[in-house]
């Protein structure tokens, strides 16, 4: 068993926009240059991704960070190699990394979601189910996307506590979890106390 309540702590933004590409190139570049740990920041997309890539190289000292990035031409294999490789990599990761991904230990220690996981609607397979539940009468969003989504977020958690001696952040940039009512049902999976903050210099007092 692990004992999450020492091992882990909860950040949920709670401010404006905080899916915005500066916000949370900003989160962890500041994270990266005031701790000096490991850290793996989960995008929905690949748009959102480089987006946040090319923020943080315009940063003071970017273009040294140690960033292992899923953009065109990288691998799994060397950005996971990479932060083995180096004591405080950062590695941005889109859908191969939600899962699946073992970083025991010091190799990661803050992890960062930038979105939650929603399936794309216009994705043919999830039309095609939510349109059976509508026929159905029930709620496609609430019966299929959140429970869906619901279980990748969880899976994201994850990667973060693989062994009883794992500790580390968990920062979530998306404030439907505190503005929308569904936002519990992703907050409850989480199995410590959830500590909002607005600001950025919050996460590293």
């Amino acid at each position: 068993p692990f004992y999450y309540e020492d091992q882990v702590r909860y950040f949920q933004y709670k401010g404006k926009n905080g899916q915005n590409p500066k916000l949370v190139a900003d989160v962890i570049y500041e994270c990266h240059k005031h701790t000096g740990k490991r850290i793996m920041a989960l995008f929905t997309s690949r748009a959102a991704l480089n987006h946040v890539y090319h923020e943080l190289q315009t940063k003071p000292g970017g273009r040294e960070l140690p960033l292992f990035a899923q953009v065109a031409g990288s691998s799994r294999y060397a950005m996971l190699r990479g932060m083995h490789r180096i004591k405080n990599g950062i590695l941005l990761g889109t859908n191969a990394f939600w899962e699946g991904v073992d970083l025991p230990r010091d190799l990661l220690e803050i992890l960062i979601i930038s979105k939650l996981p929603f399936s794309v609607p216009t994705e043919p397979r999830v039309q095609a189910y939510s349109n059976m539940l509508q026929q159905q009468g029930r709620n496609s969003f609430m019966d299929f996307s959140v429970p869906e989504a619901v279980v990748r977020f969880r899976q994201g958690f994850g990667r973060l506590i693989r062994t009883i001696e794992d500790e580390g952040l968990f920062i979530v940039m998306d404030e439907r979890i505190v503005e929308k009512r569904y936002g519990s049902i992703f907050s409850d999976t989480i199995p410590v106390q959830m500590e909002p903050f607005s600001i950025v210099e919050e996460l590293i007092k």
